[in-house]
């Protein structure tokens, strides 16, 4: 008898049980807008190593803002900083990468609709040396930037000494990509350099691939030992890396006009060569001919597009929609440590390596 009195005791709780999405009221008691409006929204680049509660409660006193700047754990891996005054808030964002753990973070203030890409990008300061003496110009150190990702701005003053060996750049950087070292660089009349860059505020890193996401043991790349699959880390997920997909399929009406490769990502910035909205204004362009004066518009898009390919800045502004970056004669803006792995730090080895005799030895 009992057994009958669950069963259907059971089958009534299934019926009243309601699954249905629930929707939340639009109402101002139910937004956090207001205090949203100043904060920044981060996650862990490498969760394995980054201790989220110890994060919330340090991150705070390592600014200095203890008592202006809250901190709340979102995830596992996400987390935000809401801050009492605005001018705290760009304070922290000048100064380029944070770490944490020895590794860094993805910070970007918080937008109520994030686009594609958010939290998936870093913005590094970077120091370029071995610039050639003759290209020591504005358009050619930010040139030399956007080889390793786009530059944002510009520390440089051609009009004051400078006293150091480098300038430095301040580039928004695709977590998923290596840090490069060094580039070669073909110089007008045949010649040829290396230019070197310097990642300042970056400790830890992969040191087999030179990224930001995992550790050497964990590295996806590495061949040459058993259970590779297993070493690849959970934030190194597909959906994080830039995924390479054709843009131009054969009922596009850009189809056979432009070639995959002009309107693809961009392998260094993660972002594509041109923007969508350009794409979607030359698609109604083309649409809205006749079939006599479709190849007359058909050879204005190559040639336009040609023509924006041949100028850097051109192509950044009218074809991928960027802003132009920001000359600031501020040079120590937002200056931090440089951390190398390729040699010993010899100030942290004298420390270590004193003559003078240990206590209690």
């Amino acid at each position: 008898m009992s057994s009958e009195m669950d069963r259907a005791l059971l089958a009534l709780s299934l019926k009243d049980d309601d699954d249905s999405p629930f929707t939340l009221p639009d109402l101002p008691q139910y937004y956090a807008t207001e205090r949203n409006a100043c904060s920044l929204i981060g996650r862990l680049l490498n969760p394995e190593f980054q201790r989220m509660s110890h994060l919330i409660l340090e991150l705070p006193r390592r600014w200095q803002k203890a008592n202006t700047v809250r901190g709340f754990a979102l995830t596992k891996e996400r987390f935000q900083f809401v801050f009492m005054h605005e001018h705290d808030l760009n304070e922290i964002l000048d100064k380029g990468i944070q770490t944490f753990d020895d590794w860094g973070l993805a910070i970007e203030r918080w937008v109520e609709r994030p686009p594609s890409g958010f939290l998936q990008y870093v913005s590094i300061w970077v120091r370029i040396s071995n610039i050639p003496v003759n290209h020591y110009t504005k358009k050619a150190i930010s040139d030399l930037g956007d080889l390793v990702g786009h530059v944002e701005e510009v520390a440089f003053d051609p009009d004051k000494p400078q006293r150091q060996s480098y300038v430095r750049v301040k580039i928004r950087f695709h977590v998923s990509k290596p840090l490069k070292k060094t580039r070669i660089i073909n110089l007008p009349g045949g010649d040829q350099t290396t230019v070197n860059y310097y990642y300042e505020r970056v400790q830890m890193r992969c040191h087999h691939c030179q990224r930001l996401t995992h550790a050497k043991p964990r590295c996806p790349f590495l061949n040459n030992s058993e259970g590779a699959s297993e070493r690849i880390s959970p934030c190194m997920s597909i959906s994080q890396t830039p995924k390479t997909f054709q843009v131009l399929s054969e009922t596009d009406p850009l189809f056979g006009v432009l070639k995959e490769d002009q309107v693809g990502i961009n392998p260094i910035s993660g972002r594509p060569r041109i923007a969508p909205e350009i794409l979607q204004e030359m698609r109604n362009y083309l649409l809205a001919s006749s079939n006599e004066d479709r190849h007359v518009r058909e050879h204005r898009v190559i040639s336009s597009v040609k023509e924006a390919e041949q100028n850097p800045i051109t192509q950044r502004s009218t074809l991928q929609l960027l802003p132009p970056p920001v000359f600031t004669k501020d040079l120590d803006k937002g200056k931090g440590l440089v951390f190398g792995y390729d040699k010993e730090d010899l100030t942290l080895k004298s420390l270590f390596s004193s003559s003078q005799p240990k206590l209690m030895a």
